[in-house]
């Protein structure tokens, strides 16, 4: 047996003995417990990433898991985010020879880190409208922070979004310039991948700087997965499907994860798969051909009849349908399964 499944089956055996001892206090007592923080910014001088710093700890075992040292995708840096995935937490605490993993228990997932700005100061070299701001003054990347959380389109909070802004050392004399006693005028030029924006900033009738900025974010969204093959015009339904949180840019056209339920497929979709409102449609309700049953409406007077339907026809379409004897036409709205509504007799 490998380490992982002896680790997971004492983890097992740990709860069993916890659930039969679930008014005892030295059960209890015995389990260390991680809960993961959702975001993290570590100051400009801080080093090397441990538990302490990403997660709140309680437990017998507590000291020894906040020194335990945890690598990251990438250099933390101002203004990128970084990801700690909880399963790389979970290896490393397993591989950790000072900590007994079976009494451990996790609680969160993944984790996003940045850096901090540091505190600047002024640079001689550096012409003085073109200096970074003060700890205290708020900068250009401040004001367009939240011009961005204030797009309708983004539909979102500053808690919910990650904004990358470019490492160029452009942008980032841009970012850092201050906007006190400045009028700062953001306009967005371009929306794809990438948001596109274009700084003007205006120091009394003075032109400061005119610059453009590209910049990527990304939304915490709530979306629907298929867990399994879902063909093309089958419909979609729970069994082969889930709902779960992922990070996408806002131009990303996904689905509604509860309208998307009972929607027939245009194409073929594969496991693990984003289902997007592309991938979609109402599903045929009316086949050509077949007998349905018509409603006519006239004043408080309802006619029921059986008529022939001369298309196919989703939800709320208007289609084409006739008479069984084919002596009269009809145009008339789908109101479900084999069901019509007519609103107009047509002349043959």
């Amino acid at each position: 047996m490998n380490r992982r499944f002896l680790t997971l089956l004492s983890f097992i055996i740990t709860l069993l003995v916890l659930g039969q001892q679930a008014n005892g206090a030295d059960s209890a007592s015995t389990i260390t417990t991680i809960t993961l923080k959702s975001t993290v910014r570590l100051s400009p001088d801080h080093a090397s990433v441990t538990m302490a710093d990403i997660a709140t700890i309680t437990g017998p075992q507590a000291d020894v898991v906040k020194a335990l040292p945890i690598n990251t995708d990438k250099p933390i840096a101002v203004g990128q985010w970084s990801a700690i995935t909880s399963e790389s937490i979970r290896t490393a605490i397993e591989d950790s020879p000072t900590i007994n993993a079976g009494s451990v228990m996790l609680v969160g997932s993944d984790i996003s880190l940045t850096r901090k700005r540091e505190t600047t100061t002024h640079n001689t070299s550096t012409p003085k409208h073109l200096q970074p701001a003060q700890k205290s003054e708020p900068t250009i990347q401040d004001l367009l922070e939240r011009w961005i959380y204030a797009r309708k389109w983004l539909n979102s909070t500053p808690e919910s979004t990650r904004i990358t802004f470019g490492n160029s050392s452009r942008d980032q004399r841009l970012l850092n310039m201050t906007a006190t006693n400045r009028q700062v005028i953001i306009t967005e030029i371009g929306r794809s991948k990438k948001i596109s924006c274009q700084i003007t900033i205006l120091e009394g009738d003075v032109l400061i700087i005119e610059s453009n900025i590209r910049f990527d974010v990304l939304v915490e969204r709530q979306v629907r997965i298929a867990t399994k093959q879902i063909r093309r015009n089958e419909l979609v339904d729970q069994e082969r499907s889930t709902i779960e949180t992922r990070w996408l840019s806002p131009m990303t056209s996904i689905a509604d994860p509860t309208d998307s339920l009972a929607k027939a497929c245009k194409k073929t979709i594969d496991p693990g798969s984003i289902l997007l409102s592309s991938m979609l449609e109402q599903p045929i309700l009316i086949k050509r051909g077949k007998i349905v049953s018509a409603r006519s409406l006239s004043g408080t007077v309802s006619v029921t009849m059986s008529v022939r339907a001369l298309s196919d026809g989703r939800l709320g379409e208007i289609i084409e349908l006739e008479s069984r004897d084919r002596s009269q036409r009809f145009s008339a709205k789908v109101a479900g399964i084999g069901r019509v509504i007519i609103i107009q007799k047509n002349t043959k």
